[in-house]
């Protein structure tokens, strides 16, 4: 029996059939280029550059790693469920234990946001596109940790973040595209997957960009995506 197309799947075809975009492993002047690593698409006329990644692992596990660690270290021991914070509160070093289990469980977000801005600069290189802006679409098909709080949290902390010498750490990420299944609302008897865009503080030009992407949410809808509800990001 053929499997459900994924998200990523679906997301991609979405892209490659969009009249807006261009598929960037179609263009000729990047076929001539060899193995760089590049961005997946080029949207309205080349100003935006758009990178796809899907988060694929659901990180639990990490969770209940950290958590044996700890009882095997302190000697307590953990009966049914609990929350994190319960577990923590009696230690001195709590705030810490919950950092350390947040960037685990967040590091892949971390990644693909690294890998994006990297192939982001190579793409706009290439093709000669220095003012072109760099997003992020990040795709959560179906674990739930990862929710739009927990996500636009990190992005954020990450798109701000700056560098030993006080640059941004990610100069070619202007801001990212989330959207998730696993996680919806319901609007008028409707149940509605979200899509979240969370921009870099801050940046003058992220405007016409925002725009760019809450129309590519009205397109992925019309296309036969699900229809998305856009969650504003606070500013």
């Amino acid at each position: 029996m053929a499997k459900n197309p994924t998200l990523q799947n679906r997301f991609q075809q979405f892209i490659q059939g969009n009249p807006r975009a261009e598929w960037a492993d179609d263009l000729a002047e990047l076929s001539r280029v060899g193995s760089e690593r590049r961005a997946d698409f080029l949207l309205d006329n080349r100003s935006i550059v758009g990178e796809i990644k899907s988060l694929e692992e659901d990180p639990c596990w990490k969770i209940d790693e950290e958590v044996t660690r700890l009882q095997e270290e302190r000697g307590f021991i953990v009966v049914g469920r609990v929350h994190l914070k319960g577990i923590f509160s009696n230690f001195p070093d709590s705030d810490e234990l919950s950092r350390r289990i947040m960037r685990r469980v967040t590091r892949a977000i971390e990644h693909a946001l690294s890998k994006a801005n990297s192939q982001i600069e190579s793409t706009k290189r290439l093709l000669a596109l220095p003012q072109a802006d760099g997003v992020l679409i990040l795709l959560n098909g179906d674990i739930a940790i990862l929710d739009p709080g927990l996500v636009r949290g990190k992005v954020q902390s990450l798109l701000d973040e700056k560098d030993g010498s006080g640059l941004t750490r990610y100069p070619h990420v202007v801001g990212v595209l989330f959207l998730t299944e696993k996680h919806r609302v319901r609007i008028i008897g409707r149940s509605k997957p979200l899509g979240l865009i969370i921009a870099k503080g801050q940046f003058p030009s992220f405007g016409q960009t925002g725009n760019a992407l809450i129309r590519l949410l009205s397109e992925w809808a019309t296309h036969g995506g699900p229809d998305v509800h856009h969650l504003r990001s606070p500013q």
